[in-house]
């Protein structure tokens, strides 16, 4: 890859002894916004040991080993080295700092768990693995790309992974590029670069699995740009990479069972109901795992218009227990 310059960052998510005494959050101190709840961030941050400051542009929370920075007017997260833009921001209502739950969970490895009147708070006891930021960027007039992507260490199993992982991004690397020679082979130049950006979230580093998020974006001109969801959810145990049928013992139809949850959820929430056209998940659907729940994903124009973004569903483990493979029940 011709000047294709590589650059690891170290962004560490480290195991934690034991949890950390649980925080009690008070519904009364909850806050929503446009149906998303929000958390004092503050008082959260703090009880963990860090240090909050914020200006009106930059939200910042550091300690001994891990600093974050919320850049508001660029929607961009920096956390370690680290950078990706965020969907939901921490955000000053009444001057008080609030963050959504997928903040806390995505970014400070929280657990949240509801109960009467209030939320129980703590940290994740995690795997002991090693997960390093990589950063691959190209620039020329024709096209620009900012890549970010994983490498893991500290576990026998961590070279297969790290195979997958690569051979995705080569993959996607070198169509960004195909594209690039097509753009620099046609009669008439572009009057703007293509964007091409790849980033991932580590959505559950509990109990041997390892469950991966990553999200594309490519701008070729138009109204707006399009993106791709793929994930990697991995046995650290064993290095098996799951595939959604591995997930459900032998015999069930996870596909009717997944199917009539979905539909459930659709037809609870009156926006839902309206917006979405939704048939069938696929044998092969994008899907994470997260502390408590199997999370379904959805591309643009899957089940609905571009303005619907990527619906995900969120099924928990609770709900799917009987139907789960035995195999997989001994890690979650």
């Amino acid at each position: 890859m011709r000047r294709l310059l590589l650059s690891c960052l170290v962004c560490l998510f480290v195991t934690t002894s034991a949890a950390a005494e649980s925080l009690r959050v008070p519904a009364s101190e909850l806050h929503s916004v446009d149906g998303t709840v929000m958390f004092p961030l503050r008082k959260i941050a703090e009880s963990l040991g860090y240090a909050v400051s914020y200006t009106p542009l930059e939200v910042t929370l550091s300690s001994a080993s891990k600093v974050l920075k919320i850049n508001k007017q660029a929607g961009m997260l920096y956390d370690n080295g680290h950078h990706m833009y965020l969907q939901s921001e921490p955000q000053l209502i009444e001057n008080v700092l609030y963050a959504p739950i997928t903040f806390l969970q995505d970014h400070l490895r929280l657990s949240l768990t509801p109960n009467q009147g209030y939320y129980s708070i703590s940290a994740r006891t995690e795997n002991q693995l090693e997960i390093v930021n990589q950063a691959a960027t190209f620039e020329d007039p024709y096209l620009k790309m900012d890549l970010q992507f994983p490498r893991l260490e500290g576990l026998a199993q961590t070279k297969q992974l790290n195979s997958a992982i690569q051979a995705k991004v080569t993959s996607l690397v070198k169509t960004a590029l195909q594209d690039r020679e097509g753009l620099m082979a046609g009669k008439e130049k572009p009057r703007h670069q293509y964007d091409y950006y790849l980033n991932y979230l580590v959505k559950r580093n509990q109990g041997k699995l390892l469950s991966l998020l990553f999200e594309d974006y490519y701008f070729t001109g138009g109204a707006h740009g399009m993106g791709y969801k793929f994930s990697y959810n991995f046995n650290l145990a064993t290095g098996r990479q799951y595939s959604l049928a591995d997930l459900f013992s032998d015999g069930v139809d996870y596909l009717a069972l997944l199917n009539g949850q979905i539909r459930r959820q659709i037809a609870a929430d009156k926006h839902m109901a309206d917006a979405y056209h939704f048939d069938s998940i696929a044998p092969e659907q994008v899907f994470y795992l997260t502390d408590n729940a199997l999370v379904i994903c959805f591309q643009s124009y899957e089940i609905g218009p571009y303005s619907e973004g990527k619906p995900e569903f969120t099924l928990p483990f609770s709900q799917l227990e009987s139907a789960l493979s035995p195999q997989l029940k001994e890690f979650l």
